[in-house]
């Protein structure tokens, strides 16, 4: 287990308990998520896969990146939502503040979203603990983690809150989502079996296909609630802040070498 692991768990439960307690206005949700996807893209775009195309060629990272967005596709359309706004029938109306939340009752949309929140963070919980093992990209991976978990967490606590008229249930819920990112590290870090270079290519595969995936899905669902124009410019935002973030880290690391 990593402390990357730990203060992912940390900033979940806070954002939750915010989104539970403290939040109320939505009409700023969608543009601050979609910056968080652009964020996202660009961690992809210009980390992580500069780095598997340096370890394993472009052939290879292509392949394993398609492969891994294949299916995390096939997992959101015919298994179970990846996307956890897509688990109950609100959908993204929530995530995206088109219209007011209603209370519709645990039995009815409660335990499905929890369901689907604990699926996301399995694979938030396996990032984390990739990203102590990925080298010069870890870094880079731990960005684009962060900056889509600190909107993502308080998102998830409105709809949580949003789903039923009694507290508790959302606050046991905020423990069970949350232990779900330690099984997510555990289960990359029990891979022992495995070479570690066939692990790190791996989790490197899954990780920028996973912000890729989830990116292009927040976008898309912006645009399709909030027109081309107000998708874009967030979205342009965080590819800037993460573009802006690797080439001065990378300048940084060329002086002092």
């Amino acid at each position: 287990m990593t402390p990357l692991l730990f203060a992912l768990i940390a900033v979940d439960v806070a954002g939750m308990l915010l989104g539970i307690y403290a939040m109320r206005s939505r009409s700023v949700s969608g543009r601050f998520t979609t910056i968080s996807a652009g964020v996202m893209l660009g961690v992809a775009l210009f980390w992580i896969f500069p780095d598997m195309r340096e370890r394993s060629g472009m052939v290879y990272a292509a392949l394993a990146v398609g492969g891994a967005i294949a299916a995390l596709y096939t997992i959101d359309r015919f298994v179970y939502p990846v996307c956890p706004c897509c688990a109950h029938g609100g959908r993204h109306d929530r995530l995206f503040g088109r219209h007011r939340a209603h209370r519709q009752g645990a039995d009815g949309t409660l335990i499905p979203l929890v369901v689907a929140i604990c699926i996301h963070n399995l694979f938030d919980g396996w990032t984390a603990t990739v990203a102590g093992y990925a080298g010069s990209s870890g870094s880079g991976i731990a960005l684009g983690l962060f900056a889509h978990k600190i909107p993502e967490a308080v998102i998830f606590g409105l709809m949580l809150r949003a789903a039923t008229d009694r507290a508790r249930g959302p606050l046991l819920s905020v423990g069970l989502t949350s232990i779900a990112i330690l099984v997510g590290g555990a289960a990359h870090t029990s891979l022992w079996t495995f070479s570690e270079t066939t692990v790190i290519a791996t989790s490197l595969a899954v990780a920028c296909g996973s912000f890729l995936f989830a990116g292009a899905h927040i976008f898309l669902r912006q645009q399709k609630h909030a027109g081309t124009r107000s998708a874009v410019a967030p979205l342009a935002i965080g590819l800037f802040v993460s573009a802006f973030v690797e080439q001065a880290i990378s300048i940084a690391f060329a002086q002092s070498h």
